[in-house]
């Protein structure tokens, strides 16, 4: 077993050192699709979550497995409050709440946000921080309703994704809503509340500015690091994206090596198997936590991710496939 691990632990370290090139001895979409499934088969096999983005019919097929998950405590301080497909997080400090992202629509907000903080026994009053990892709809929809609600609190988002949320917003018929402009994501800043700490990233290539993050975590009472993706697949935004998304991925990685991480979590659970965690979590409380897998296995989860998307962009240049902007 230690010379499996250390092999693994070996074998990804060199993976990384090899991304930084630009091109590999044989880059076929293919070879893209072999290397994924090759990492992906040392784990769980086919239902391992991140291949799924070889298949992207899957993706939209699993959207729906958990749609309305009880508000649940996942970790000591960290809580699941969203609706199965699309998850907002909310993060106890010993001076008042940071929630992650905010769902689609004022609904949404009302529902699934406030209203499960107050069945968790939490008041929506303590947030302070409000956290939007990016400008889709699905995950800043909701922040002008908790805006109005909630004024005391301050929202962050990248200064790429607030335009592109704002923009949106203004188009005319537009459905889409967006909070109003307050802070701006810096990569790499710090955002202290009381006794926690998260460290920012801006990790370009599911939209312009995702945000994701390093969320120090209580585990029965141990202190465990987790790494937040703001922006799990990539869109058609265009070659730059393309590779931005790319060096996303190894970026994720490396941090992942560097700090020790020990699991990711991120805002859509239908794609990360997050969603079965969560249930889980909520109906064995006293059971090892399922989020939490280990530094090496966290690092397979952004490689698989990688050679998917390059596997799915190889296909489209061939025009085998067509991405959703």
């Amino acid at each position: 077993m230690k010379t499996k691990i250390l092999t693994c632990i070996a074998g990804s370290l060199a993976y990384l050192a090899f991304s930084g090139s630009t091109q590999a001895l044989e880059d076929t979409p293919q070879s893209h699709l072999a290397k994924a499934r090759a990492e992906a088969f040392q784990e769980e096999g086919w239902d391992y979550p991140a291949l799924l983005f070889c298949y992207p019919d899957q993706l939209t097929a699993r959207k729906n497995v958990v749609r309305d998950l009880p508000p649940t405590r996942v970790f000591d301080n960290v809580y699941n409050i969203g609706t199965g497909n699309v998850a907002a997080w909310a993060v106890r400090t010993s001076q008042g709440l940071i929630l992650i992202d905010t769902l689609d629509n004022a609904q949404e907000a009302d529902d699934y946000i406030m209203g499960g903080l107050q069945k968790l026994g939490l008041s929506p009053q303590d947030i302070k921080y409000i956290i939007i990892t990016h400008g889709h709809s699905d995950h800043s929809g909701g922040g002008a309703e908790l805006q109005a609600k909630i004024p005391g609190a301050h929202v962050l988002m990248s200064p790429a994704d607030w335009k592109m949320a704002l923009d949106n917003a203004a188009k005319p018929g537009a459905r889409a809503t967006s909070p109003k402009h307050d802070m701006d994501v810096t990569d790499g800043q710090q955002l202290t509340l009381g006794d926690e700490t998260l460290t920012l990233y801006i990790t370009p290539g599911h939209t312009p500015g995702t945000v994701s993050m390093l969320l120090p975590v209580r585990d029965h009472g141990k202190t465990r690091k987790m790494l937040f993706i703001g922006g799990t697949g990539s869109n058609d935004l265009g070659p730059a994206m393309d590779k931005a998304y790319d060096l996303s991925m190894i970026r994720l990685a490396k941090i992942a090596v560097e700090e020790k991480i020990d699991g990711y979590i991120s805002n859509h659970p239908a794609q990360d198997d997050g969603a079965f965690k969560t249930e889980y979590a909520r109906l064995q409380p006293d059971q090892p936590n399922p989020f939490v897998i280990g530094t090496m296995p966290t690092v397979r989860y952004f490689d698989v991710l990688r050679e998917c998307h390059l596997y799915v962009t190889g296909l489209e240049a061939e025009g085998k496939v067509v991405r959703h902007r």
